[in-house]
């Protein structure tokens, strides 16, 4: 099953454009109206079946922001189904959802996962404290819906070998990164998911042509070029330099 998943976080009633990360609500209905319209399959379930080898395309959000359950209910409105991934340490802080909201999010037939606990790059922890970050978030999102939890995505993209090996002692399977690309079977058998972000202001034609996959080996470039510039900046001044650029 060659997957997509495309990654949201925070939309607001008008974005002021100073964060890439941030649409209006408006922006995301949108482009939850180009997915329906464009004939491709969208996963719905809560479970990968790799055995299905249709295209499909999955929509994640990051972080646990308020503006989630807005954009549940949307897609739930228009049958389709996100998963939804929560930093346990946000839960009830003010622009952040309480417990009874994540509890809705499911209701609304939305999938719940782990953004860890303090939404930090694991990669750059002790082995200890990543540990900790993987295994408190999981406790307490178990705690807060009454049953497993089965799917990490890591802050800001930041793993590493010993962050993989804690996530699956955590008991997770799937695990979700900021990798640029589309699931194919090398990743569906790590269950070491790709993802790419879509930013403000991206245009119908270009988030058509991403959810289609078109100009992937152009697109791939681009991603391997920006991550070699994270590599080299503080997180603040590459999403500076990336918000001048655009």
């Amino acid at each position: 099953m060659p997957l997509q998943f495309i990654t949201y976080h925070r939309t607001e009633m008008s974005a002021s454009g100073r964060d890439v990360y941030v649409l209006t609500h408006d922006e995301f209905s949108h482009q939850v109206d180009l997915i329906a319209q464009s004939g491709l399959s969208v996963l719905r379930s809560h479970t990968l079946d790799f055995t299905d080898d249709r295209y499909r395309i999955g929509i994640t959000f990051d972080d646990g922001y308020k503006s989630d359950l807005i954009n549940a209910e949307c897609l739930a409105r228009k049958g389709l189904t996100g998963w939804f991934f929560v930093s346990t340490a946000n839960i009830g802080r003010a622009g952040y959802l309480d417990q009874h909201e994540i509890r809705e999010l499911e209701r609304l037939g939305m999938k719940v996962g782990s953004h860890s606990h303090d939404h930090v790059k694991l990669d750059i922890l002790s082995v200890d404290e990543s540990r900790r970050q993987i295994f408190v978030s999981k406790e307490i999102l178990e705690n807060v819906l009454g049953h497993r939890v089965d799917a990490l995505a890591f802050p800001g993209g930041g793993y590493s070998e010993a962050v993989v090996r804690a996530a699956r002692d955590a008991g997770f399977d799937y695990l979700l990164t900021t990798d640029w690309g589309v699931n194919r079977p090398p990743f569906q058998a790590s269950r070491m998911l790709r993802r790419n972000n879509i930013l403000c202001g991206t245009s119908d034609k270009d988030f058509l042509r991403l959810i289609r996959s078109d100009s992937l080996y152009a697109r791939q470039a681009v991603f391997t070029t920006k991550q070699v510039v994270r590599a080299l900046l503080p997180e603040g001044a590459y999403r500076g330099l990336r918000q001048w650029l655009r």
